[in-house]
């Protein structure tokens, strides 16, 4: 009968290889570089192989990411469009909507039939929203923006919007259409919802000229005439249509790079039509007017005339045609002007339209803020909040409690702080809110505010605040050490040299109670010290299968792979957390550490098997 000899708990925990007693140092040096060398190669082989896979991944994401952002159907761009009313103000419910989450909101632009359909933006020079969407984060594609020196309300004459050139079309990629005759023939209107009215575009010319031509590109001071001048001259003109803009017009030019030229540019050339505009025509005059109605703002608003006769003198009179003058009236207080508009031209009839503009109040809301003291001691001064004033107007109010000397007992007072004045100031109305007063006891304890939870300064140096993104991130590390945690548990190499061991230990210790002569002390102890290896081994599986789900769940809820990437995030340490657990619960309960212990083990088991039995 075979005996044989059990390990013991030592080695049973903590394998040693064997060493032939016939193998030389120098074999074994060797032998242990090579194993060596071979795992050192394995794994920088696996760490690249992981690195290229990120990397594309992250290329491909960073790809689509670009693009869907960039497109015009993007829902995220989509849901602050604003719709056209045709009957009393114009609704700005989805560009109020950015305007309050971006100040640099000023129209929503759009091109019928096209991919144009885009908020436009208007930062401190030409260069910010190039690089930046219209929340103000960092982006190559950039946003659609209006000229830096052009007034935000899309009152001037003449109005430059820039946008890039995408080759899927996004942006204004589709300005490239336009230049096919056909194309522009029938994409010829759009429009512009602005904080100023809606106004019907009407493209009129295609021009390809370069980034440097002062013409185009200087919207200081420019008129319709100078465009239509340059227009008339410019020897890259692809093409125009005489008639449509004259003097009077007010014009926007839509510019973008040409695919073909590093400088090289195309912009295309629409008249602004106000939305509500009424005719009047006469023999062969033709003038139409618009009306302006607007809250106050703070800018100057004026009137839209276009006349189908460039030749033909315009004159306004506000006083019911007694005095005319040819300086176009602009009105920004609050008022009403009845104003009245004729064209003229020697050898035809006069025609003459009327308009309207006018101005109503702007909200101001002043706000009391609550105050408190001591039972016995003096009032505190009174302040109060002043919302909805624009610019450096100001208006005269004042904050007092009026009951002051009679409500002196412990206790909270509601309303008793009022604030004050005229209901209208100048350029607004105004609206006052009271608030509460408390009179707290001598001896009363001070309220003092919970302070930061002890990590909670920690784990705040890890928001990405100092990225363009902001918050609107998820960290590529988070990714990484949810990717190592699931490997410690499923390592997809060597799941039988990991797994396997409790099973293997089962079936040896089954078969040698079956060939061994043991005495049952020995065998009560060698049974002891294999149900504890089980158990352990049972435990840390079932406890990093739980940090791996805790560590996926977290992941989840905590990550969007849609946005921007950044490295680390404040979820960043838990989730090193989570790595650090798994990878102690696999060191500690259930790694093979010696993996050709366990071969020795199987090839034991099966010559075990093979041998003949003892008769």
């Amino acid at each position: 009968m075979a005996v044989v000899t059990r390990p013991t708990p030592d080695e049973f925990n903590n394998p040693v290889a064997r060493t032939a007693p016939d193998k030389g140092r120098i074999v074994n040096i060797l032998n242990l570089t090579r194993r060596l060398g071979e795992s050192v190669v394995s794994l920088l082989t696996g760490l690249l192989a992981a690195a290229l896979i990120l990397y594309s991944g992250y290329v491909l994401y960073d790809s689509f990411y670009t693009q869907n952002t960039a497109g015009s159907t993007n829902w995220d761009l989509l849901q602050y469009k604003p719709e056209i009313m045709t009957d009393g103000a114009t609704p700005l419910s989805g560009g109020g909507t950015l305007a309050a989450i971006n100040a640099d909101y000023r129209s929503w632009l759009t091109m019928y039939d096209t991919n144009i359909d885009y908020a436009v933006m208007q930062g401190e020079d030409d260069l910010y929203y190039a690089t930046h969407d219209i929340y103000g984060e960092n982006s190559i594609t950039g946003a659609i923006y209006l000229a830096s020196g052009n007034a935000g309300g899309f009152t001037d004459p003449y109005n430059l919007i820039y946008g890039h050139h995408m080759d899927n079309g996004a942006m204004f990629g589709a300005l490239d259409s336009f230049a096919s005759e056909s194309y522009f023939d029938s994409h010829r209107e759009g429009v512009i919802v602005s904080t100023s009215g809606v106004y019907d575009l009407y493209t009129f010319a295609v021009v390809r000229t370069h980034a440097y031509e002062a013409k185009v590109y200087n919207v200081g001071g420019k008129s319709a005439e100078d465009i239509i001048h340059f227009i008339e001259n410019a020897e890259g003109t692809v093409i125009y249509r005489q008639g449509i803009a004259n003097a009077n017009s007010k014009i926007v030019a839509l510019s973008t790079c040409a695919a073909a030229d590093t400088d090289g540019r195309l912009v295309v050339f629409a008249v602004m039509l106000p939305h509500n505009m009424t005719e009047t025509t006469t023999g062969l005059l033709t003038i139409a007017v618009n009306t302006y109605e607007g809250v106050y703002d703070g800018l100057w608003h004026g009137i839209d005339v276009t006349v189908n006769d460039p030749a033909a003198l315009i004159e306004y009179s506000t006083d019911g045609g007694a005095t005319w003058t040819t300086a176009r009236p602009l009105i920004r207080d609050v008022g009403t002007i009845q104003l009245s508009v004729r064209a003229s031209r020697e050898g035809l009839e006069t025609v003459t339209a009327v308009s309207l503009m006018r101005v109503t109040p702007a909200a101001v809301v002043v706000t009391a803020q609550d105050a408190s003291k001591v039972v016995g001691a003096d009032d505190p001064a009174f302040t109060a909040v002043v919302t909805g004033l624009i610019g450096n107007d100001t208006i005269v109010y004042t904050v007092t409690r009026p009951r002051a000397g009679q409500d002196e007992a412990v206790g909270r007072y509601n309303d008793t702080i009022i604030p004050a004045g005229a209901a209208v100031q100048g350029n607004y109305t105004v609206t006052y809110i009271p608030a509460d007063f408390t009179i707290t006891a001598v001896d009363a304890v001070e309220v003092i505010e919970d302070p930061d939870p002890p990590l909670a300064a920690f784990v705040r140096r890890f928001d990405p605040t100092g990225s363009s993104y902001g918050g609107r991130a998820w960290a590529l590390v988070n990714l990484i050490c949810l990717i190592v945690t699931a490997y410690l548990l499923l390592p997809l190499l060597h799941l039988k040299a990991k797994y396997g061991r409790s099973k293997l230990v089962g079936k040896l210790n089954k078969e040698e109670e079956q060939i061994c002569e043991l005495d049952e002390r020995e065998n009560e102890e060698f049974e002891k010290m294999t149900k504890k290896f089980k158990r352990r081994f049972a435990i840390g599986v079932a406890l990093e299968l739980i940090d791996v789900v805790l560590a996926l769940v977290t992941f989840i809820l905590t990550e969007d792979m849609r946005n921007p990437m950044v490295l680390i995030d404040r979820w960043t340490p838990l989730m090193v957390l989570f790595l650090v657990i798994c990878w102690v619960i696999d060191v500690r309960a259930i790694r093979i550490r010696d993996k050709e212990i366990l071969d020795e083990a199987e090839r034991s088991e099966d010559e075990a098997a093979a041998a003949p039995t003892e008769g």
